[in-house]
């Protein structure tokens, strides 16, 4: 399993956002978190991610413990969260420095993250131009360009298509698939 939870409980005061949720993610699967507007999918997502704590249960990313090592197992997840994880004022390729810096990658390797991310999501025409300028679906392709620029075997993607017309989400969709053809494991939350 790549993502195990067991037995997850989170509450906010009196509000009980999660009760006894358990699932696992197979490796290489699409899994996908349905439910409606204030079901706490974000909550579980945040949780996944190490950016929220929990009452009860446990969270075991790759094997390992999120209570117990939470640096080790986010570093094998890419987040691409609703809001977009990039700045405005910095242009594409400034954005994904940013985000490798985060991550350590050395030179050679942010190089060949860098081609891939660019060519793979279609960024290449785009890389100097700073992100306001770039319409609401290449700010997508850059948020989500961020959160995998370093490789992970996992990416988690809270309403990934919120706010598309058709076409963009339908586009959107077409690079999930892409990304699970090469063999990551992704786990969505959408209502």
């Amino acid at each position: 399993m790549v993502v195990k939870v067991e037995n997850l409980t989170k509450s906010y005061g009196d509000v009980r956002a999660l009760q006894g949720i358990s699932f696992g993610v197979k490796e290489k699967e699409i899994f996908g978190l349905l439910g409606p507007n204030g079901a706490g999918k974000t909550t579980l997502i945040e949780i996944l991610c190490g950016l929220r704590s929990f009452d009860e249960g446990s969270v075991n990313i790759l094997d390992i413990d999120m209570a117990e090592h939470p640096s080790k197992a986010k570093s094998l997840m890419g987040f691409c969260p609703q809001e977009t994880l990039i700045y405005d004022m910095l242009n594409v390729r400034e954005n994904l420095v940013f985000a490798a810096s985060l991550h350590s990658l050395g030179k050679k390797k942010f190089k060949e993250r860098i081609t891939f991310v660019s060519e793979f999501l279609g960024l290449k025409d785009v890389m100097k131009k700073k992100v306001r300028e770039l319409s609401g679906g290449m700010k997508r392709r850059v948020s989500l360009a961020a959160s995998i620029i370093h490789d992970p075997p996992l990416i988690i993607l809270d309403e990934p298509t919120v706010g598309f017309d058709p076409n963009a989400r339908r586009e959107f969709w077409g690079l999930v698939r892409r990304l699970h053809q090469e063999g990551k494991t992704i786990l969505i939350s959408t209502h």
